[in-house]
């Protein structure tokens, strides 16, 4: 550690050069991406292990803001999820539309992206998450009590969907 008359000499602050810089630059980030892919993976461990047994969510009608209580569960591979409704009730119509496989997700959107697609949500766009699937254009949304948890759904969700794609890519070339 330098001393403030250290860094002033040395230019630190002023006139460094672009090597200097980012070489220092490189050096922080890289051990913040550690520490970042680090965070990264201990929450979508903790969210698959609760996605496995179940995350009771909000669906949320586009239209009317209308919440209805639902678990949303994956599967132990992580690749499929379903909806099954929380009072129990599940008509087989229902049962087939509620049953999403992840590669079929192509958006996974929250805030303002929610409100744009949805305007109807009002104020409620704000703690959704929306996703949209191939299945004859679906949305679904799903709103949280707390920004946090849409954060943390959100985030494993788009990590979730983008190893389904390198998943694909590593065994691409296998017969």
């Amino acid at each position: 550690v330098m001393s403030a008359e250290e860094k002033t000499a040395h230019g630190f602050g002023f006139g460094l050069s672009d090597a200097q810089t980012g070489q220092a630059a490189v050096v922080m980030s890289a051990e913040e991406k550690e520490r970042e892919k680090a965070r990264l993976q201990k929450l979508v461990k903790e969210f698959a292990k609760e996605a496995v047994t179940g995350i009771a969510v909000s669906l949320v009608t586009p239209g009317t803001g209308a919440q209805t209580p639902y678990f949303f569960q994956m599967d132990r591979y992580l690749t499929v999820f379903s909806l099954q409704p929380k009072d129990g009730s599940n008509s087989t119509a229902e049962a087939t539309l509620q049953c999403v496989n992840v590669r079929d997700l192509t958006q996974i959107y929250k805030g303002a992206d929610v409100a744009m697609r949805a305007p109807g949500l009002g104020r409620l766009a704000g703690l959704c998450v929306g996703l949209d699937t191939t299945r004859a254009d679906r949305q679904l949304f799903f709103c949280f009590d707390e920004p946090l948890e849409r954060d943390k759904f959100y985030t494993c969700l788009k990590i979730l969907r983008m190893s389904v794609d390198i998943h694909r890519s590593d065994h691409a070339d296998t017969p």
